[in-house]
């Protein structure tokens, strides 16, 4: 998994000529589908945090917040193909405030996310007391699938910010709030780096003591 953006981004942006486009990218739909990605996010978030695994349950429940998880991996994906065949193509789009806040939100969510499946993994860890060793060895592995589907998605977001401020035809205008933004979204993909790797240590501990 990659992290790595550096600030300086929105600096080379201001020195790249503007870009000719042949078809307008709809800046309104762009927002209307990472309205939809966020609703998504929310709603997973919601269900992560307020989920309690136990000996009976944890295999089932973990493996509907994957399913889940690879739902909205996939909404991702779908629309940072999209994002990048417009930037490929030459499109343009004008960046305004309600655009970059969700790039912001989307950031700042898979942070909660990466938190969450941390939460997930330390529950995993408890519960490895009192539960048969294949099945916490089970859950480890998709511990393991979840946290690291979690790193995915966050690149994604922040590769998709990227070509965006790419396409932007209007990028001196909104020079301060692109780079508050991408200070905050620095920030985010921080915390999930540190979560999703503390994750990914406690189920590797759990699975190098039961196999």
């Amino acid at each position: 998994m990659t992290f790595q953006r550096p600030i300086s981004l929105l600096f080379a942006l201001l020195l790249l000529p503007g870009l000719a486009c042949a078809h307008s990218f709809d800046p309104a739909n762009l927002e209307t589908e990472l309205t939809g990605i966020l609703a998504s996010g929310d709603t997973l978030l919601a269900d992560i945090d307020a989920l309690t695994l136990t000996p009976l349950t944890l295999e089932t429940r973990l493996a509907r917040v994957e399913d889940d998880l690879v739902a909205l991996r996939d909404e991702i994906a779908e629309q940072y193909a999209l994002v990048d065949a417009a930037r490929e193509a030459g499109e343009t789009l004008s960046v305004d405030a309600d655009l970059l806040a969700l790039l912001q939100n989307l950031s700042a969510q898979h942070a909660a996310l990466a938190q969450g499946i941390l939460g997930l993994a330390e529950q995993v860890a408890t519960l490895s007391a009192t539960t048969a060793g294949s099945v916490i060895t089970t859950a480890a592995h998709t511990i393991l699938r979840l946290s690291d589907d979690i790193g995915t998605m966050a690149d994604r977001i922040l590769e998709m910010a990227d070509k965006i401020l790419v396409m932007a035809d209007n990028i001196g205008i909104m020079a301060d709030r692109i780079l508050a933004t991408q200070i905050i979204q620095n920030s985010n993909i921080a915390l999930v780096v540190d979560a999703t790797l503390q994750s990914q240590r406690n189920a590797i501990t759990l699975i190098s003591l039961l196999t």
